[in-house]
């Protein structure tokens, strides 16, 4: 058996066991790709869109302003506009009800417009599916290996493609012979971005295991580990939410907070998650750790100081990966790539499935002989 055949078994043993696999992520990937706009930007548009006025609250003046309308309410965590958002997401909890909830709050007038049971979210599903496969967590580990095999199927299949070459699909040719041109022409036209897909899915799977090797390849510091909480406010007053957040917008020049979570015990630090302009991922990888006591910064882990490891795997592979690397041109790019994968996992089966068909009835032909 030669190295072509060798692969040509790999090629299809791995093709039909990742098949379904591969349509069900493909298919739900390119959904992903419009949750976050059609989510914000037209399902929830009556939560998320308000009039602007003339001047933003202060977070403290619009806490008050929500403790009106729920007494006793506790901030926990502000999740503030994007481009598609005008309204704060305000997760607040009360004595009485030990449960987060979740506001769209008007950051102009600090009325609440809606909350989260208001809120539609038609396109979750096909996030979990496709990062899940709606069970965990063997859905999870299923998907990390579906990559794998994506990247062993687009390696082995440029082998098998490159001594026939073929790049279009004839009209005259039988049924049989179009689905395998077909599976062919597509396969040569996006193997690279099939294997730049699963190479970062992979590395988004076990981003701890590929920050590892890539920091002992690059011999790349460690970025500085997160304190521990500390009892310094465990007997005072708290600062001022406004001064947390002017602090944590202090420690990284250039960058907005997209969210502000602030702990459930006085103790627990406030951690913000901050994006500078350049930052492709909608909600930014700067994270901040303020003091909830004095309002002041204890640690910061920026984008434009980490360390090459940090910045590979939670920036710039994500970035690739989902298709945010140029905004909506690339987003098309990934749409279409992950369009092709319920094709590729439709044809190549079918192309197993018509040689096994044909094999058998050679060999149920009196005196044919196997070519």
């Amino acid at each position: 058996m030669n190295t072509r055949q060798i692969l040509l078994k790999i090629h299809l043993l791995v093709g039909c066991i990742a098949a379904p696999f591969l349509f069900i992520v493909g298919a739900s990937g390119a959904l992903v790709v419009f949750e976050e706009p059609y989510t914000d930007g037209v399902a929830n548009a009556s939560l998320t869109h308000v009039t602007p006025g003339t001047a933003l609250l202060s977070l403290d003046a619009m806490r008050d302003s929500i403790r009106t309308a729920i007494p006793d309410a506790e901030v926990r965590a502000i999740g503030f506009h994007s481009e598609f958002r005008n309204t704060y997401a305000v997760s607040v909890i009360t004595p009485k009800v030990v449960k987060l909830r979740t506001m769209y709050v008007d950051p102009w007038r600090g009325h609440i417009v809606g909350d989260e049971t208001t809120a539609r979210r038609p396109l979750r599903w096909a996030h979990t599916l496709h990062t899940r496969l709606l069970i965990d967590p063997d859905g999870k580990r299923i998907v990390g290996w579906t990559a794998v095999a994506l990247v062993i199927i687009s390696l082995s299949g440029l082998w098998l493609w490159w001594p026939g070459k073929i790049v279009t699909v004839r009209r005259s040719a039988s049924n049989r012979r179009q689905i395998f041109e077909l599976h062919n022409t597509l396969g040569a036209l996006s193997w690279v971005f099939l294997l730049i897909l699963g190479v970062t899915g992979v590395v988004v799977h076990w981003e701890d295991g590929s920050a590892a090797m890539i920091r002992t390849i690059s011999d790349a510091a460690l970025p500085a580990a997160q304190p521990k909480a500390t009892q310094t406010c465990a007997t005072q007053s708290l600062a001022s939410l406004d001064v947390i957040r002017r602090n944590i917008n202090d420690a990284a020049p250039g960058a907005y907070a997209t969210s502000i979570q602030f702990g459930d015990k006085p103790t627990d630090y406030a951690m913000a998650r901050m994006r500078f302009p350049e930052d492709k991922t909608p909600a930014g990888r700067t994270l901040v750790l303020a003091d909830r006591c004095t309002g002041r910064v204890v640690w910061t882990l920026s984008t434009r100081t980490a360390p090459v490891q940090y910045r590979f795997t939670r920036m710039w592979n994500r970035s690739v990966h989902t298709g945010d690397l140029w905004g909506w041109p690339t987003r098309i790019l990934a749409l279409i790539v992950a369009l092709l994968l319920p094709v590729m996992a439709l044809t190549g089966p079918l192309i197993w499935w018509s040689r096994r068909a044909n094999r058998a009835r050679y060999n149920s032909t009196p005196g044919a002989v196997s070519t």
